[in-house]
């Protein structure tokens, strides 16, 4: 999904990851999929994480 912040018009990337249900399993690799994008966050090569949004269902992670 492509997101556009409204002050500056400039354009973003969202990964949206639902949660599943009862799952630990799942919650944890969603945990280290968003620990490991911040640390290699400022590689030239890879995206990087700006934030990221959690709600009862899912996970939003923005990217630039």
């Amino acid at each position: 999904v492509l997101l556009v912040e409204r002050s500056t018009r400039r354009p973003f990337a969202c990964k949206s990851l639902k949660k599943k249900r009862g799952s630990r399993a799942s919650y944890e690799q969603q945990e280290r999929e968003v620990a490991i994008m911040k640390l290699v966050g400022r590689h030239p090569r890879v995206v990087e994480l700006r934030e990221v949004y959690e709600t009862p269902r899912k996970f939003f992670l923005v990217m630039d």
